[in-house]
């Protein structure tokens, strides 16, 4: 049976800490659990936003299969020291899709529209522009459907893993630089991105 974690572009690769972590014997059982958890919250959850069914469910699965073994700390702990590598390769997908001549340029010129279309309430998020500029545009999310899914599903603290692999991978998306201090996920009133001309 295939393992709907496998192609997640996120988590995938978390296959192989499993393994290293448990042995092949277990980490394979480890990692079906989870697929298998994972599966099911999407077939009980069908109209859940993207970013729900993509990132929250996922690392919910991952996080509950890993406590058969380990402490929820230590499940933690391990997701956590994941998530730079998984950050780093999202950031070079980013880089290399935003890498034709001209787009860029194109990204900069709608920054205020882009970042609309990514804190959008149809996408689960409730956000709000505060500024713009020639040289920047301010974005504050106040809910985010990754935080208030894991919320629902009594984990919350799993939230800044996602956190952590998204502060790195937006660094890759040419043209721009991309700031982010604070974090709903992590305490804060809201999440401040802030992108600025690189």
């Amino acid at each position: 049976m295939k393992n709907i974690l496998d192609k997640n572009s996120y988590f995938g690769r978390f296959r192989k800490v499993v393994l290293a972590e448990f042995g092949e014997t277990e980490g394979e059982k480890i990692w079906a659990q989870a697929g298998e958890l994972c599966t099911k919250y999407l077939s009980e959850n069908k109209d859940a936003v993207k970013d729900a069914r993509t990132v929250a469910y996922p690392m919910a699965s991952i996080y509950t299969a890993l406590q058969e073994k380990i402490s929820a700390e230590a499940a933690l702990q391990l997701m956590m020291e994941y998530a730079p590598s998984a950050g780093e390769a999202a950031k070079q997908k980013m880089a290399k899709i935003t890498a034709f001549p001209g787009l860029p340029k194109l990204i900069w010129l709608n920054r205020e529209a882009i970042m609309k279309s990514a804190g959008d309430e149809k996408k689960g998020y409730r956000s709000k522009i505060v500024e713009v500029s020639k040289e920047s545009v301010t974005m504050h999310v106040y809910s985010c459907p990754i935080h208030e899914t894991l919320k629902q599903l009594g984990m919350p603290e799993v939230a800044p893993v996602m956190c952590a692999i998204d502060k790195i991978s937006t660094t890759g998306i040419r043209g721009v630089c991309y700031h982010r201090t604070m974090s709903v996920a992590e305490g804060d009133a809201y999440c401040d991105y802030y992108i600025t001309r690189e």
